[in-house]
């Protein structure tokens, strides 16, 4: 009886929610990180962070409880570990996330479009004038909306999740150089504007 009124007193477990403002207001168990993602997001350990983990790991969850971190969600936080660190919750950035499995295509002219569209969709979101560059790649495109992000929002946090899904398409044909040389172009638009981003992970 006493496993009985265990059980029912846990909260339920979510298997398909990856945004963290929905697991903590429709009650769902979270197993509480936060003080090891202030480690990373407070800015002394560095700002530019790589993470290669298994599927089903929880990187999507992460990613996003580090958008409503830089957001200032403070209540969202309530009763987490990180309410007894040191954090800013007035200070917040606005926040890119790319998921890069949106960009999965099977040809490389379409992949090419879709990685323009991830360039010309931030700058819709944000209200971003860019001057892109005449006869640019996607990767030179990228590099400029985050070159005008930065002008007129200031310094930014840069989220992309599943980083390397747009080569999967390629592996079993005689394509994956150009798709890998691609993305090496599209990423170089971060390396580009490294200054302006407040913090960034990619997964």
């Amino acid at each position: 009886m006493m496993v009985d009124a265990i059980i029912r007193g846990m909260k339920p477990i979510a298997t398909d929610n990856y945004d963290f403002e929905r697991l903590i207001t429709d009650g769902y168990a979270y197993v509480d990180k936060t003080d090891m993602l202030w480690k990373l997001a407070n800015g002394k350990n560095g700002t530019l962070f790589f993470i290669s983990r298994p599927r089903r790991f929880g990187k999507s969850l992460m990613l996003s409880t580090f958008k409503y971190l830089f957001q200032g969600k403070k209540k969202l936080f309530k009763g987490l570990k990180i309410e007894k660190k040191r954090w800013n919750w007035s200070q917040t950035y606005p926040v890119i996330e790319l998921n890069m499995r949106k960009t999965s295509a099977p040809t490389i002219d379409a992949l090419e479009r879709n990685l323009w569209k991830v360039a010309r969709d931030v700058a819709h979101e944000y209200g971003l004038f860019v001057r892109w560059r005449e006869c640019g790649n996607s990767g030179a495109a990228f590099s400029d909306t985050l070159e005008a992000m930065a002008k007129k929002h200031g310094r930014f946090v840069l989220l992309i999740d599943e980083y390397d899904v747009p080569l999967q398409k390629f592996l079993r044909t005689g394509k994956i150089g150009e798709a890998r040389e691609l993305l090496h172009d599209f990423y170089g638009g971060i390396k580009d504007n490294v200054g302006a981003i407040r913090f960034m992970m990619m997964t």
